[in-house]
C-alpha cells in the first residue's frame, strides 16, 4: 500500500515539474512576442554616416508622433528603430519644429529603408 502511494506522489511531482517547465517555456514565447510586430531597419549603402531622425508611436501624421528617436547608422551597416507595430516617420534633415524641411518619409512596422 506504501509503495502505491510512493508511486503516485512520485507522478504528480513529475507531472507538476512537466507542467511548470512547460509554463516556462511559453512565457518565455509571449515575452518574445513584441518584437516580432515591427520595428524598422534602415540600411546606409552611401560612403558617409547618416543621422536619421525619427517619429513613431501613433496614427496620427508625422508631425505629431509621440516617440523621437536619433539614429547613427555608419557606411555600409545597418540601424534599428524599434516601433513595435507602428510605422515609422524618418526625416534625413534637422526637423525644426515638428517639420521635416525635405519632407517626412514612412516606413511601415517591419519594413526596410536603403538609404544613399
Amino acid at each position: 500500500m506504501r509503495q502505491v502511494f510512493r508511486a503516485k506522489w512520485m507522478f504528480a511531482v513529475v507531472v507538476l515539474c512537466a507542467a511548470l517547465g512547460a509554463g516556462a517555456l511559453l512565457a518565455q514565447d509571449k515575452m518574445a512576442a513584441p518584437a516580432a510586430g515591427g520595428g524598422v531597419t534602415f540600411q546606409n549603402d552611401s560612403s558617409h554616416a547618416i543621422e536619421v531622425y525619427t517619429r513613431f508611436g501613433a496614427e496620427a501624421a508625422c508631425d505629431h508622433q509621440p516617440n523621437q528617436v536619433e539614429i547613427q547608422v555608419a557606411a555600409g551597416a545597418s540601424g534599428t528603430v524599434d516601433s513595435g507595430s507602428s510605422k515609422v516617420c524618418f526625416c534625413l534633415d534637422v526637423p525644426a519644429r515638428n517639420n521635416c524641411p525635405s519632407g517626412w518619409g514612412q516606413v511601415k512596422a517591419g519594413g526596410k529603408r536603403v538609404l544613399r
